[in-house]
């Protein structure tokens, strides 16, 4: 009888759990994603700003990405939770923040990316044997004009959203057609295929750069600082594999999601099939945002230098500069975060 009643209710044949699921995962784990997220932001903000890296380029890359990640989820993602969770119309009511929301969940996605592909850019310069290559690397001057460089390239190609995007049918997105083909494809390259493919390479790069690095500097030191190098080795080995695992379980049930609708868009589909779609959907969609929320907790577990510097800043232990370590220059103590 509880069966009859729940099937009924719903008018589909489609559980009221799993109709009302898509909404609770916005609400619940959504929330969870927006306060870690925000605690990370505001760690990495503090601590990449500090007198300790102050002089480091790769900081300043990650103190912008951390700034961008925090405006991200105060209002992309907060948006996103206010509408998919709680069901509050946003921005199929308003053109003005349809416009606006569209715009920048595409090009901050992408300046935070960048971002974190310029700090790793700049460790893997910093640890080549060319002297010509390793002189691009820790450019204070030189990561501010990358950063301006980046917003710019990304605002000549995105911000047709800001002038084409409309509200239809209850939706916000381009009109249909040519444009609206073209637009989804190219956010789908960006956002969802590149990504791991570029963050793969970087990994194996500067994996294999601190390795070379590391076998210079065995050779003519002793045992102790043999395992030391070997020690820093593991620790850059371990930060890379919560990387790659990180962009394997949040780029590419995306990317997967998005082949899957563009596939399925043109099928029928029962109401069952619908319900559970939406689920996968949003499931995919909130895991894509772990990326701007767990770069300050792989740091946190990986990187002695950034829980030194925690520690300093709660009054917890006295800070020691790192440019004063013998073990391995300050170019080695790297932040390779999603």
């Amino acid at each position: 009888m509880n069966n009859t009643t729940t099937v009924a209710s719903t008018g589909s044949g489609v559980s009221i759990s799993l109709s009302l699921a898509p909404y609770e995962l916005n609400i619940y784990f959504g929330m969870f994603i927006w306060i870690t997220g925000n605690i990370g932001c505001i760690g990495n903000a503090i601590v990449f700003n500090s007198r300790m890296f102050a002089k480091q380029a790769y900081a300043r890359y990650l103190f912008c990405q951390a700034i961008q990640d925090f405006i991200y989820f105060n209002f992309v993602f907060m948006s996103r939770v206010v509408q998919k969770g709680f069901r509050v119309p946003l921005t199929t009511k308003y053109l003005a923040f349809c416009r606006i929301r569209q715009f920048y969940t595409f090009w901050g996605n992408q300046i935070s990316f960048n971002s974190f592909v310029f700090a790793t850019i700049d460790r893997i310069l910093a640890t080549q044997r060319s002297t010509n290559l390793r002189n691009w690397s820790n450019r204070v001057t030189l990561s501010y004009k990358m950063v301006a460089g980046a917003m710019i390239f990304w605002f000549l190609l995105i911000g047709h959203r800001l002038i084409w995007y409309q509200l239809s049918d209850g939706n916000c997105g381009p009109p249909a057609g040519i444009y609206a083909t073209w637009d989804e494809w190219f956010e789908n390259a960006t956002s969802a295929v590149l990504p791991p493919i570029l963050m793969f390479l970087l990994a194996f790069l500067l994996r294999r750069s601190v390795h070379d690095v590391i076998q210079r500097r065995i050779q003519p030191t002793t045992n102790q600082n043999k395992t030391v190098l070997e020690q820093m080795s593991s620790k850059l080995s371990l930060m890379l594999l919560l990387q790659c695992i990180i962009v394997v379980i949040t780029y590419v049930p995306y990317s997967v999601e998005l082949a899957y609708t563009s596939i399925r868009q043109y099928y029928s589909k029962t109401p069952y099939e619908k319900a559970r779609d939406k689920v996968f959907t949003e499931l995919t969609h909130l895991l894509a945002y772990i990326f701007f929320q767990s770069s300050f907790y792989v740091s946190l577990l990986t990187n002695p230098g950034f829980r030194q510097q925690i520690k300093h800043l709660l009054g917890m232990k006295k800070l020691i500069d790192l440019s004063t370590t013998k073990h391995l220059p300050t170019t080695i103590h790297i932040q390779t975060n999603v």
